[in-house]
């Protein structure tokens, strides 16, 4: 068993996100002292810790879906290219191709005096970045 503070993101404890729990079995040589265990949680920590990601995507006024349109966890089909997820060279494919849900939304009304225009955000689930 790993000592206390080893193969714990204390970050994102910190930050609230949920403590999740991993077990796993050491099929490395023979353990004689509890920095090798130490050292095995943390790398594990390391392979499989990450923030969840909660994608964004902003739709420009005036663009279809509207948020009456939507409810929160229905599914929609993102498909993106970045620099993460750079096109396919052979057939010039969206790099990322995900089924995703709502999960959130925020709407900016336009204001004509701060040149700010209409837009929606809507925050996704199950995207990997």
């Amino acid at each position: 068993m790993s000592g206390a503070a080893h193969g714990l993101d204390s970050a994102d404890l910190a930050a609230s996100y949920p403590l999740l729990e991993d077990a796993v079995s050491y099929t490395g040589s023979n353990i004689t002292s509890q920095a090798q265990i130490d050292a095995v949680a943390d790398a594990r920590q390391q392979m499989v810790a990450k923030s969840p990601t909660v994608g964004k995507v902003t739709l420009a006024g005036g663009q279809t879906p509207t948020v009456q349109q939507i409810l929160l966890g229905d599914h929609a089909y993102l498909q993106a290219t970045s620099s993460y997820h750079p096109a396919d060279s052979a057939t010039g494919a969206p790099g990322l191709q995900r089924d995703v849900r709502v999960i959130g939304w925020r709407v900016t009304p336009p204001d004509a005096e701060a040149g700010q225009v209409e837009s929606t955000d809507l925050y996704l689930a199950g995207v990997s970045t």
